[in-house]
């Protein structure tokens, strides 16, 4: 079963399913894109060099019909299709089926258009337009670099000599599965337990690399987020609810630009300091991307 949820950027919603009042008829272009790959060519050369492959935008177009209990209601429904459904703003169009949710950004390149206009049943269409081509999940998927596991059960018994009530991960690696269809961005925390020095991750299978340039105090927090057009990074101190923009934190001698992505599949990802290693916490935050979903 099919439903899509449309919400603009003024947190207006509505939802198109199979039991109304606003029904899902059809939703195209939800698979792959236009493709346009550029080449090249040298003096002499039979044929073409390929250099590049880039995915063009998404234009994917919904059909429909408001059912209404009257025509007035009719008439009521349509004012609130085309208010939510408002050129003007952009939003996010959420996708399910049966295999899953997926969500895209996107803005209406028109107003809804209408057929059978003096009907209780209104039939609609609605064309979008996704400027970044892939679908992401729509929730981020988290992996913990370093972190402490418990080792107590209940019922629990605690010896006069004491229980030792966890112990911190010993491996620095962990591998991080990106199941999309292309490399996706990250959001990188580093949380202090004490003092850390110049923390950093590294993408052990790319060589690719984010350090950080600071001595963090127990409670600091630094993110880093990577992808395109989103490369930034932010510090709060510990107690602090608001952030500073953290970008002259990054180490730029020691690391990888264009800030590092998960590839898809299989990615050995190492965390690491220059000192107080133990006292640092690494957790990355990812939302995988299809090409089609």
């Amino acid at each position: 079963m099919e439903k899509v949820t449309y919400t603009n950027s003024k947190g207006q919603s509505i939802e198109l399913n199979s039991l109304g009042p606003f029904y899902l008829s059809s939703i195209t272009g939800t698979g792959t894109n236009k493709i346009t790959i550029t080449t090249s060519k040298g003096p002499g050369q039979d044929g073409v060099t390929v250099d590049d492959t880039l995915l063009e935008e998404k234009s994917p177009a919904i059909e429909g019909a408001i059912i209404g209990i009257s025509l007035e209601d009719a008439y009521k429904k349509r004012r609130q299709l085309c208010n939510v459904f408002n050129p003007k703003y952009a939003g996010t169009l959420k996708y399910e089926n049966d295999a899953g949710t997926y969500k895209i950004d996107c803005i209406p390149q028109d107003s809804p258009t209408f057929k059978n206009t003096d009907s209780v049943a209104q039939e609609f269409q609605i064309q979008l337009f996704a400027p970044n081509p892939f679908w992401k999940g729509t929730q981020e998927s988290k992996s913990e670099l370093a972190k402490w596991l418990g080792d107590f059960s209940f019922p629990l018994e605690i010896p006069a000599d004491g229980i030792q009530m966890g112990h911190r991960q010993p491996s620095t690696i962990i591998n991080i599965f990106n199941p999309g269809d292309v490399s996706c961005g990250l959001r990188v925390v580093f949380t202090a337990l004490a003092t850390v020095v110049n923390p950093s991750i590294m993408n052990v299978n790319t060589h690719e690399q984010i350090k950080i340039k600071k001595s963090m105090m127990q409670g600091d927090i630094i993110t880093v987020y990577t992808g395109y057009g989103n490369n930034k990074a932010e510090y709060t101190a510990k107690g602090n609810t608001e952030f500073t923009n953290a970008l002259g934190l990054i180490d730029l001698l020691n690391t990888t630009l264009p800030f590092m992505k998960l590839n898809p599949g299989d990615n050995l990802i190492k965390y690491n300091a220059d000192t107080n290693v133990n006292n640092l916490e690494c957790s990355i935050y990812y939302l995988p991307q299809y090409m089609g979903v």
